[in-house]
């Protein structure tokens, strides 16, 4: 994911940095970063802006040109929004605060502005900090994008140990994939991200706010030993996350399989508020959870649901509910009462009026049918 300038303000560095303009403008991506200083003197035209400065770039300055030519910091500014830059941070040397028609200006091109004082950065400190998180921001962004490959079905084997190997390169055989949603704010997931490089040996990367890593697990006792080790890295509280487990793989080119295993039971563990499971406890899951928006097992679930919907909708009923509550309990009458706090021969009324909605040849192709129309709708 790119660095974005909301990120840098949650940085320890930029913690006394004051935004003065251009509140709106926080959400600008982060790539570079450029100084606008010592091309303005005496003899230079502060109006016209160099070459050098760069698309979605954080521009710092003293603003040295301004103690002579405080009238062209408009211009300036002007400059910097025209060419897409991302921030300008200024060192209250020269100007202890800006121009009010500079910074109306600012806040009408949702053009984010910062003051810090002398005591609060070196440039060439501020330039090598960024530099290194807009680095890291592109590996996160490529390593990202290598597992959304692993999450589709053509690969071949040897791109998907090519893969394999790039991300996790001391990986041994067996191992197991597993995915941890600690659900953090954007924000504090990449800040906490950037900790887990810090593991010897054990990467942790990122796919849509989630953590993944890969651990052997020939010895249970030191997978949990590497497990609790990336909890501990991050600064997790492991109860206050989800994590999914995929099932043992002995071979390289069943990562992409062990991949949406765990991400899969990761998923799962989120909608069913449960802290940990494993790919093989999904049970029925396991089939669905793939398929889940596959565009037969979706019409085939729809048009068993949309019916019991429509009933539902039409009479004022809860056949829906009961449905959902009478899967839940594997067809246990008695537990689906206890669910819905109501009479166990009202669970016997609607499962029938059910069973009159949903053709079925015999009782166990009902409930089939209806535990995978339900199943799936509860995946989604």
């Amino acid at each position: 994911m790119p660095l974005t300038i909301a990120d840098m303000m949650q940085m320890e560095p930029f913690a006394n940095f004051k935004l003065i303009a251009g509140a709106n403008g926080i959400g600008r991506t982060l790539e570079t970063v450029n100084i606008l200083d010592y091309e303005y003197t005496s003899e230079y035209n502060p109006a016209e802006l160099p070459d050098s400065f760069k698309k979605n770039a954080l521009v710092l300055s003293s603003l040295l040109f301004a103690k002579y030519q405080p009238e062209q910091l408009i211009n300036v500014v002007k400059k910097l929004v025209d060419y897409r830059t991302s921030a300008l941070a200024v060192k209250s040397i020269i100007l202890k605060d800006l121009p009010e028609d500079v910074i109306d200006y600012c806040n009408r091109h949702s053009f984010p502005v910062f003051l810090f004082s002398e005591n609060e950065g070196y440039f060439e400190n501020i330039i090598t900090f960024i530099t290194d998180e807009i680095r890291q921001s592109t590996d996160y962004a490529h390593f990202e994008e290598k597992l959304s490959l692993l999450s589709q079905d053509n690969l071949s084997g040897l791109e998907v140990q090519r893969i394999a190997m790039e991300l996790f390169p001391e990986l041994e055989l067996p191992y197991r994939l597993t995915a941890i949603n600690p659900q953090l704010t954007e924000t504090a997931f990449y800040k906490k991200l950037r900790h887990s490089h810090k593991l010897p040996k054990v990467p942790v990367y990122s796919f849509c706010k989630t953590y993944v890593t890969a651990l052997p697990a020939g010895n249970p006792k030191t997978y949990y030993n590497e497990f609790q080790a990336v909890i501990d890295s991050l600064y997790l509280n492991e109860k206050l996350c989800y994590t999914g487990f995929s099932n043992l793989h002995d071979k390289m080119d069943e990562f992409h399989y062990a991949f949406n295993e765990c991400f899969y039971s990761c998923t799962y563990a989120q909608k069913q508020k449960l802290p940990q499971i494993t790919f093989n406890q999904l049970g029925l899951s396991q089939i669905l959870y793939p398929y889940r928006n596959d565009y037969w097992l979706s019409r085939y679930c729809s048009q068993i649901l949309d019916t019991i919907q429509s009933y539902d909708k039409k009479h004022s009923n809860s056949l829906m509910e009961t449905a959902v509550a009478y899967v839940k309990s594997g067809a246990n009458t008695i537990r689906t009462a206890q669910a819905l706090h109501i009479h166990k021969n009202t669970v016997h009324y609607r499962v029938n009026k059910l069973k009159g909605l949903i053709p079925a040849g015999d009782e166990n192709d009902f409930y089939e049918q209806l535990a995978v129309a339900i199943r799936n709708y509860l995946l989604n």
